[in-house]
């Protein structure tokens, strides 16, 4: 047995002489466990420089000698040195041949590596650098096992730019979720992968694409209640990118409110023409599903500008477009912009079903700032922005609000997840219909209906007379320098 002088040689450079011993070795008694560790580490000092000469072949051949050995499972530091060079030699090259990726993953399977360690982590993240057209990915993941993560695989990495990298966690589940997803008949493999993507969608709510991923593979699977369910979160994170919204709309039917809604609310977040032709072209055909022949044609008329545009020719389906009865007779909008601005500030009643609505009745409204002032009891007042909403409240309106607890108890602004009008009736805690006369103040022109006071400009706006009898909309306010409730006309239903 020459182990030693092997390993003397190998390591003073003489790595020649050093494969010679070792090959007599072999020859001699290739059973035996030292002369193995001898023939490992000389063919693995010629991988080493196979990688440094970025030599493929030659690297696949002692990779192949080292598989061949047989070596025992506690050959932890041999296995471990493996996985850095195949990562290694992965990572040195952007593009590596499906059947190289084939024959590493044939000649590795029976190496006992250590896991969890940074070499095993290392060498998941080299193959799936090549992932994406490689068809055994998901075969080689499996045989990794996604338990065999550490710690530090689950953080993620900002760069000296502010770029913000996936930990390596995210993007294997992001990897294998875009397998799956561009696979057909595969439905086992999504059922068994499924119960994993959602541990990670629940436990680590950093990763912002695993209920993305997760979402679609439910929706894939046919469960939309579902899908709902895991890809509403993320939409609410990411509701200013058209794409989520067109995936949004894939849960309900073609000719539902909630399919056109997505679809507008994707074209109001306004992505370039060449990347959401393909929303414009669902959201037409289901204006003409609807009759709606004008917007349609409009949306159509885009689409061949984009095409024409861009340098892509007409498919026979937009040809089919100007031969249609409706497409001789009907003339284009000028823009369909107010129609996704409509549903785009309806889009939040999807979004935040979870938060229960509210009546309040509008308490006064400006304008100017497009603010308003709402009461819904005498715990929940106070104000907020209509801009995004499709809805200008008016003094007196009833509204259902979605909102969202105040931080503090300093400001008395709300942020509204949504905004309706609405017939139904405010708490009469805090909203009443009145009745009676009204009785100015001899010397100042505020007035009172019984005990609830009648401001001077209720009085002015509506040419008011003393001894009226008047019907009025009164609501429950707080004077601030009193530091009271009580009750105050804020319109006129009738005189």
């Amino acid at each position: 047995m020459s182990f030693k002088e092997v390993n003397r040689l190998r390591k003073s450079g003489h790595l020649e002489e050093a494969a010679k011993l070792s090959q007599r070795d072999m020859a001699f008694d290739a059973d035996d466990e030292w002369n193995k560790r001898g023939a490992m580490w000389v063919y693995y000092e010629y991988m080493k420089l196979s990688v440094e000469r970025n030599n493929i072949s030659e690297f696949l051949i002692q990779l192949e000698k080292i598989s061949e050995l047989d070596l025992p499972p506690n050959e932890k530091i041999a296995f471990d040195s493996v996985a850095w060079s195949i990562g290694k030699l992965l990572f040195a090259n952007d593009s590596i041949g499906i059947s190289v990726l084939d024959k590493i993953f044939t000649f590795i399977q029976t190496f006992n590596f250590s896991r969890p360690k940074d070499s095993y982590s290392f060498l998941l993240k080299a193959f799936k650098k090549h992932s994406a057209d490689w068809d055994g990915f998901c075969e080689f993941v499996n045989w990794w096992g996604l338990d065999n993560f550490q710690q530090s695989d689950y953080e993620s990495f900002v760069m000296d730019n502010g770029k913000k990298i996936p930990s390596l966690v995210e993007s294997i589940y992001i990897a294998l979720s875009k397998y799956l997803l561009s696979k057909t008949n595969n439905e086992k493999q999504i059922e068994d992968f499924l119960p994993r993507i959602e541990h990670i969608s629940n436990t680590y709510k950093k990763m912002q694409y695993p209920p993305y991923y997760y979402g679609l593979l439910l929706l894939r699977m046919g469960d939309k209640d579902l899908f709902l369910k895991a890809f509403i979160p993320f939409v609410k994170k990411k509701q200013k990118d058209f794409w989520v919204w067109s995936h949004l709309a894939e849960a309900f039917e073609p000719t539902s409110e909630e399919y056109f809604m997505c679809l507008c609310k994707s074209m109001h977040c306004n992505a370039p023409d060449k990347f959401s032709i393909g929303v414009r072209q669902k959201l037409a055909d289901a204006m003409v599903q609807r009759k709606m022949f004008a917007e349609a044609k409009y949306e159509y008329q885009k689409i061949i500008a984009i095409r024409e545009n861009e340098g892509w020719p007409l498919k026979e389906v937009h040809k089919n477009w100007l031969r249609q009865s409706w497409w001789m007779t009907s003339v284009a909008v000028k823009t369909n912009q107010q129609l996704y601005a409509k549903n785009a500030g309806l889009s939040n009643n999807l979004l935040y079903t979870d938060i229960p609505e509210q009546i309040a009745v509008v308490t006064n409204v400006n304008t100017s700032k497009k603010v308003f002032g709402f009461s819904i009891s005498k715990e929940i007042n106070g104000f907020s922005v209509y801009a995004m909403f499709d809805y200008i409240p008016k003094q007196g309106d009833f509204v259902k609000i979605r909102l969202k607890p105040k931080e503090d108890n300093k400001s008395n602004f709300y942020k509204l997840y949504s905004l309706d009008k609405t017939t139904d009736l405010p708490s009469d805690e805090i909203y009443k219909i009145i009745s009676g006369k009204l009785v100015i103040h001899k010397t100042n022109s505020f007035g009172f209906i019984d005990n609830v006071y009648v401001s001077p400009q209720i009085i002015s706006k509506h040419k008011l007379a003393n001894n009226q009898e008047i019907m009025a909309i009164a609501i429950q306010t707080y004077n601030t320098k009193r530091k009271a409730w009580g009750w105050n006309v804020i319109d006129i239903e009738k005189g």
